[in-house]
């Protein structure tokens, strides 16, 4: 393909930010280790790379367990910050799909609802569903190997 062509398609061609609900465990990792791949998925959010999507329920869980698992008040301000810079999903449609941990509901809830791509995750529970209704389940270092290195996706017309 010409590269005039190629140019003019790089501007045409506009990418959806990935819409992705975030469980409570890669806040957690985010904090205990900040190298890892769950900080680079906050980092992200922080600077627009995702759009974040949470609700009520999502919001409480995070901040309850960020202040038990004695997480610094700096670093608590900070995903505080976050969540409210968040879309806001208003799940109407409840799902039972966790048997083994119905609290991780919430965070199906959350993107089915909300028409989230993602839900990243550290939680077996969560993991072996898989997909679930086109919303992809992974762990944080899946996500960022796919979407958040350098070379992802290494597509020619993407900015």
């Amino acid at each position: 393909m010409p590269r005039e062509q190629v140019r003019a398609l790089t501007i045409i061609v506009r990418w959806r930010v990935l819409r992705v609900v975030l469980d409570t465990n890669t806040f957690v990792a985010a904090y205990w280790s900040p190298r890892s791949a769950s900080a680079r998925l906050v980092a992200a959010g922080e600077q627009g790379e995702l759009q974040l999507l949470v609700s009520a329920p999502v919001c409480r869980e995070v901040s309850r367990i960020l202040r038990n698992a004695r997480t610094s008040r700096p670093y608590q301000e900070r995903i505080a910050r976050l969540l409210a810079a968040a879309e806001v999903v208003y799940p109407t449609r409840s799902v039972r799909l966790v048997a083994d941990d119905p609290e991780d509901d919430k965070f199906l809830e959350c993107a089915l609802n909300g028409g989230a791509d993602y839900v990243v995750s550290n939680d077996d529970h969560l993991l072996r569903l898989g997909v679930v209704e086109g919303v992809r389940i992974v762990t944080p270092g899946c996500f960022v190997r796919q979407h958040l290195e350098p070379d992802a996706g290494a597509d020619p017309l993407r900015p």
